[in-house]
């Protein structure tokens, strides 16, 4: 992958407006249903379990980050099940 790179004094960097900020777009409640009803079979296939502990100090309605190390391609279907019907973003 090829970068461009433009040479500009700090000057015309800070002329420069800043944008607005925007919250984060929630995916829909069905996307979410989805995706975890997807997501089953390959869950029973790797035999996968969980646990949740300290959980019920989380608040409905609180933001949460959580950390994953990305050990297997269905990350996301893990995240999807483990936090059903919160709604979540990939950063």
């Amino acid at each position: 992958m090829k970068i461009k790179v433009k040479e500009m004094a700090i000057e015309g960097v800070l002329a420069h407006p800043v944008g607005l900020h925007q919250s984060p777009v929630r995916p829909m409640r069905i996307f979410r249903l989805l995706l975890k009803l997807l997501s089953i079979p390959d869950l029973r296939a790797t035999h996968f379990s969980h646990r949740e502990i300290g959980m019920e100090r989380l608040g409905k309605g609180d933001p949460c980050l959580i950390l994953m190390n990305h050990s297997s391609f269905i990350d996301l279907k893990i995240a999807a099940t483990l936090l059903y019907p919160r709604p979540f973003n990939v950063v």
